[in-house]
Parts: structure tokens; sequence; C-alpha cells
């Protein structure tokens, strides 16, 4: 052999031992770098943790790490929790599938036969996440844990109570069977309907079926709104009534129901609390729920909840909520709160203090000091057939002397109750027979309180629409038309 041919040999040699080492040290663990328990050469078959069918089974137990116990049992409704109850209710879909998926458990693969306790620790199985037992009809059970997450997210290490067998479990069924009691918890607020609404053929929402909503912080009403019933509305018949809803607190005046609706009821019905934050033990002022608004809603089929809305969270992306009765507080970052807690007022009402379809008055008395002006109407043909104290008068100036009582609109509250001046009346009387009656009484040189049928109604307006009355009345007498924009008479 020659020499170049052993030298040759000798370095393909060398190489393979450098090459060998190379790969060696690559393969070992390094001293930082975390690994999965190996599972053990094992004969043992790999099979369910159970096998069992939901009409075996009477209910399950979960037991969390901090000994909380959560019990769902089936009945012939459904799944419902046993063990605990909160007025939020319960995810019945999710209490379904812990349920069944509890009951027969199927394993992905045998991770290691015969654990030793400090390799059962490992996987999570000594000191579980939840320890579930199953309570079969016949009264035995069957018991079995949750261990950790492997560290690949693929699933959960699982195994029988009574058992080192360790068996890995998919991810999904290990979320849901581990999954926290107050993950249950159903967070939504609003009811669902099953009713569908005739005129748009889609199941009512919260929004259209509402019909009381009350705002008050520490005994103070900020405001309290009804609403008419279908019977209520029919039997207005005489009035021009554009709006269902209707004001209490702060003062009695008709509502604005698209104000109400857009500003209250669809703001309401877009709150949707995403998580639990805090329990009712705990310190609620952090919270703000020591002092919170408190919302009261009821809608047409009897339903009422109370929601307690406490201050924002400190990055100030959400508000804390509880309902009336729950022991938890949650956390919502979608809502909208500021024109619910903080409305005005006054925006709500409607623009006008009594609205009265002119076809249904038979006669106006306008009355301004001294002096009552007398307006006779005559709607049974197609035109409008009007006096003023026994003279005739044009339809147009019928039509929008009537508007200008009818355009008294609310400017603001005042809670006072000392008046005594009464400067301006406007009585109406329907074809029917019946009267209303609006007062306005002086509270100085701009302003005027207004009184609806005897009844302070705690608002007032501008002193300048009361005078429009008086004005307009002297523009017939002179014999000269009345604008047909009101507001400059």
């Amino acid at each position: 052999m020659s020499k170049n041919i052993r030298y040759l040999i000798i370095g393909a040699v060398v190489l393979l031992v450098v090459v060998g080492g190379i790969l060696a040290l690559t393969l070992l663990p390094q001293p930082n770098e975390t690994t999965e328990p190996s599972p053990s050469p094992s004969t043992v078959e790999t099979k369910p943790i159970t096998d069992e069918t939901a009409a075996n089974v009477s209910s399950i137990e979960l037991t969390y790490a901090d000994g909380e116990v959560f019990t769902i049992a089936s009945d012939v409704t459904g799944y419902k929790v046993k063990s605990v109850n909160d007025v939020l209710g319960y995810d019945g879909q999710k209490l379904t599938t812990t349920f069944l998926q509890a009951v027969s458990l199927a394993t992905t693969e045998l991770v290691e036969a015969g654990a030793t306790n400090e390799r059962l620790g490992e996987f999570g199985i000594s000191a579980p996440t939840v320890k579930v037992r199953l309570n079969r009809v016949d009264g035995s059970s069957l018991d079995f844990v949750i261990g950790k997450k492997n560290v690949t997210d693929s699933g959960y290490y699982a195994a029988l109570s009574n058992s080192s067998d360790v068996y890995l479990i998919s991810l999904g069924n290990g979320v849901n069977i581990s999954r926290p009691a107050t993950d249950y918890l159903d967070l939504t607020l609003m009811p669902e309907y099953e009713d569908i609404n005739p005129n748009t053929q889609a199941a009512y929402t919260f929004p259209e079926k509402v019909n009381s909503m009350t705002l008050s912080k520490e005994d103070t009403v900020i405001y309290e709104i009804g609403k008419y019933t279908a019977d209520e509305m029919a039997s207005k018949t005489e009035f021009m009534v554009y709006n269902s809803f209707y004001m209490t607190k702060p003062f009695n005046a008709e509502c604005n129901d698209s104000v109400v609706q857009k500003n209250i009821a669809e703001k309401v019905f877009g709150w949707a609390p995403s998580e639990i934050v805090g329990t009712a033990d705990q310190d609620l002022a952090k919270y703000g729920l020591d002092k919170p608004y408190i919302l009261k809603l009821g809608d047409e089929n009897g339903w009422s909840k109370t929601i307690l809305v406490g201050g924002q969270n400190e990055d100030k992306s959400g508000r804390y909520l509880m309902v009336e009765g729950s022991r938890y507080v949650m956390l919502d970052t979608t809502g909208d709160y500021s024109t619910v807690l903080e409305p005005d007022v006054y925006y709500m009402r409607s623009s006008l203090v009594w609205l009265i379809d002119i076809k249904n008055v038979s006669k106006v008395e306008y009355t301004y000091g001294d002096i009552t002006r007398t307006q006779l109407l005559d709607v049974s043909t197609d035109t409008t057939l009007a006096t003023l104290d026994g003279k005739e008068m044009s339809e147009d100036n019928a039509k929008r002397l009537y508007q200008i009582a009818l355009s008294v609109s609310i400017y603001g509250g005042n809670t006072e109750n000392n008046f005594t001046t009464k400067d301006y009346s406007v009585t109406i009387t329907s074809r029917t027979g019946i009267k209303r009656t609006l007062d306005l009484y002086y509270i100085n040189d701009r302003q005027y309180q207004l009184f609806l049928d005897g009844e302070n109604l705690g608002v007032y307006c501008n002193a300048d629409a009361a005078a429009r009355i008086r004005r307009a009345c002297e523009m017939i007498d002179r014999g000269e038309s009345i604008p047909f924009n009101t507001s400059l008479v």
C-alpha cells in the first residue's frame, strides 16, 4: 500500500471521529433547555380514560386546586349546575360540552406506564389542575385527574386516580374539562326573544321590547322612563302620539322615542362583559362599585334586571359591572356608557310639551294677561274652517296659530314650586270634549315655568316662545298673515 493511500485512510478515520463527536454533542440536552418528560417503554395499550355513556352518568364533580367543587348534573331537560348557583346563570353549551367529553374521554397516546411519584409530579398528576369524579346512576363512581399541558401545547396529561399510567388527551378536551368554574357563567346581560317582529321578520331585540329604564346613584334618581302599552297607545287616538316612551323623573314629559332608544336602550343592548375579574367579598371600592350607578331595566314580557355600573379600569378601556344578586364583578371593554350614565335628560324629551292633532280639536283658548282669545275649528271637510273670537280666519293662519301653541318647548329643569303669576295659558278642547291646559308662570324675563293640566312639570320654556302666542293673535287682528316660519313671529 502506498504512503499516500495510508494517509488518506488515516484522514478519513479522523474525520469520522470528529463528525461523530460533534453530532453526539449536538444531540445531548443543553443545561438550560426545557425537555418534555420522556415516555418509558411499556407494553400497556393506549385506552380511553373514561368510556361511559351519558345516560349512565348522573353527574360529574370538578374539584379545582383551591378546593372549589363544581357539579354538573344531568336531568331530562339537559345539564344543570348543582353545586352552586348565581343569578347570572350558566352557559348550557359549555356545561353540555364538558359533561359529554368527561364521560367519554379518549386518549391520544400512552405517555408513561407506572410513573414514579416524581414523574407524576412532572406531569402535573400529583397536583392536578382539576380532579374529576363521574357519579354513575347505579351509585358507583370513577375518578380521574387532568394535569399539565404538554410543552408542545398539543394536549394535556391525564390519569385515572387509582393508576400511575399517564396518558395524553387532546388539547380541546383538556381545555374544556379543566376550565375554571367562572368560565361556565353566562355573561349575557340582555334577553333573547323567540318571537318574531312581523314588520322585519327578524327576532325582536331588547331595544324593541324594553318598557322601563330607571337610573339612580346614591338614592338620587337621574331618570325614570316608561313606555305606553299598545292599548294605551290605541286609547290616545285623539292626540298626535308619535312617541311611546314617557319620562316621570326628573320631570313629567313625553320622550323622543328615537333618542331614548339610540342613547339608552341600544347602548345598554351593546353592553357585553367578557370576563370575571372579582367577587363581591372583595373591596368593591377598587371597582367603583361601592357607590355604583344603578340601572333597573324591564321589558314587555315581564323580564327585569338591575345592573350596577362601577368605574373604569386602569387603562380606561372598559367598565366594571355587577348584576344585582350576583357575587361576581365583570369587565366590559366594548360597551358605550356615556349617554346612558350621563344623559341630557332635556334632549330625551319630546320636542313639544304636548301633541294634539288639529283634526281632533274643536276649540283653543289663548290667554295672555287679562285677554282670552277663542279659536273655533271645523275640520269636518277637506278645508279647515276656523274663527278667532267669531271672526273668520284663513286656513293657514288657523294652522299656524295652533302650531305656535304647540311649539312651546322645554328648555331646562326647575324644581321650584312657589309660582304665583300666570301670564299665559292655552286650553285645547278635543272634539269629544276632553280638555288639556298648558299654563306658563313667570320666573324671570327670560323664562316661564310650565304646568300641564295643573301639574308643575318641573321644567321651563323660553319667554319668547310664550310671547309669540300674543304676537300671532295681534297679527291676525291686523289682517296679516302669519309667516310659514312661525319662529319669525
